[in-house]
């Protein structure tokens, strides 16, 4: 016969589900990495005893590298960390199975049939009950609810953290604790907007954020860290340790509500209001309002690359003068222009790399319709065992409504030389060069050149 404490499988799911979100004291920010990496900071208020004894924290990540935990008392209490220890949530129904094995359970069919005895075992397929009458195996399929006497107090609802502390007086204390997690990961995504001269560009930012975690995170403050934060590897398990770098001082607050801070060599971004992020949520904050930036078109002709196509790329400065002047995280940029009706087209989108004030950023949306190049090698020979020479003809031909300036760009290897030339060029490193030249609507340019290559 069940008692009045029997816990039946539905509601013992409802509970679990209702107990899965966090309840998290009133302090919690997360700092969030490239790559899924979270730092995970938060107070929790506990009651301690004097001298040794365990404290329980649940709502941990499941990600969480059990490592990487720091705790400190924040109110004043001399503890001492004598042990940690993280154990994943245990409650699930093979687990609870497992526990009864030997002992009085109810199953309700889904023909209604109600089935007591106890419970002799249990797999994937099904239940093997034993009561007078004998054995009964009981499908998986053919079971509606199972009623458990009780839930065993050793099975954990949800991710716990057991510290044992010893502290010089017993009482209320708000506990600091800090570790490292993985799976919320965070990308910037932009979208720029040509005007209709093409000399503006209207430019705004913001941060995806995925969390993959395992955890669901209410209000916290949350800040991004974008730059290559270098992470060891090891064969087998690793040691692992947290900590961070206090931040150096402030650059004036964005528009936007984001906060932008150097820390260590590395740029963070702040946000300036909590933030919920639910477990298997993505989430789009803003990074910065719409900012309008000065911006160049330019054509480039790389035959070596890209055979017969023109590519159209946009130079900005991300300077002050220039309309911007704010450190940007990478991630993608879509580019939208501006149609004669007012409407906005989708053209492109291209991905930066994380790019500081005062540098250039340059975006390659396309290639160009209208524009046509071709690259001959017309010849080449050998002029000793450690030279070449070879004679180049790039064709650029123009069928848009206008002239197009067009950049003619080469590579080479090794040590090199132009010996003779049609056009005069632009040395851009050691292994490239730009010829640019002006090509007149519905006409073409030739442009010729030799070179000497020692190998």
């Amino acid at each position: 016969m069940m008692t009045n404490r029997r816990v039946m499988l539905l509601s013992f799911m409802i509970l679990c589900l209702v107990l899965a979100v966090p309840s998290y004291g009133n302090e919690l920010s997360l700092t969030i990495y490239p790559r899924g990496l979270v730092l995970v900071k938060e107070v929790r208020n506990v009651t301690l005893e004097r001298g040794r004894s365990e404290v329980s924290l649940e709502d941990i990540p499941a990600t969480i590298e059990p490592g990487s935990i720091l705790v400190g008392a924040k109110g004043g209490a001399q503890l001492r960390i004598i042990e940690k220890r993280y154990e994943p949530a245990t409650m699930g129904i093979g687990k609870l199975l497992e526990k009864y094995i030997g002992q009085e359970v109810e199953i309700l069919t889904k023909g209604e049939k109600v089935l007591r005895g106890q419970l002799f075992s249990s797999d994937g397929s099904g239940i093997v009950l034993s009561d007078a009458q004998g054995a009964r195996f009981v499908s998986k399929d053919e079971v509606r609810e199972i009623n458990f006497a009780s839930v065993p107090d050793e099975l954990l609802l949800k991710p716990t953290l057991f510290i044992q502390v010893n502290s010089d007086r017993a009482g209320k204390e708000d506990l600091e604790i800090s570790y490292l997690a993985s799976g919320i990961t965070w990308r910037g995504e932009y979208a720029a907007k040509l005007d209709g001269t093409e000399e503006k560009l209207i430019l705004s930012g913001s941060v995806s954020l995925e969390n993959m975690a395992g955890a669901r995170f209410q209000n916290a403050k949350v800040k991004f860290i974008a730059g290559d934060v270098r992470r060891a590897e090891e064969a087998g398990p690793r040691p692992r340790f947290v900590g961070e770098a206090r931040a150096m001082g402030m650059a004036p607050a964005l528009d936007s509500g984001m906060e932008e801070e150097p820390v260590f060599e590395y740029r963070t971004y702040k946000l300036q209001r909590v933030v919920t992020i639910d477990q298997q949520e993505t989430k789009l904050v803003s990074l910065f309002d719409p900012q309008t930036v000065a911006v160049k078109k330019l054509f480039r002709y790389d035959g070596a690359r890209y055979g017969q196509k023109v590519a159209v790329n946009l130079e900005f400065m991300n300077s002050e003068k220039d309309g911007l002047g704010i450190p940007l995280p990478a991630g993608k940029i879509k580019v939208y222009k501006e149609s004669p009706d007012g409407f906005s087209e989708f053209v492109g989108e291209d991905r930066i790399s994380h790019t500081s004030k005062d540098e250039k950023v340059t975006l390659f949306p396309g290639f160009a319709f209208d524009l046509v190049g071709e690259r001959t090698l017309k010849s080449s020979s050998r002029i000793t065992d450690r030279m070449r020479e070879e004679n180049i003809e790039i064709v650029l031909r123009n069928h848009k409504s206008g002239s197009a300036d067009v950049l003619a760009v080469e590579h080479f290897g090794g040590d090199w030389e132009i010996i003779k030339k049609s056009h005069e060029f632009v040395k851009k490193d050691a292994s490239t060069i730009e010829f640019p030249v002006t090509v007149a609507k519905d006409d073409s340019v030739t442009v010729s050149y030799t070179v000497r290559i020692r190998s």
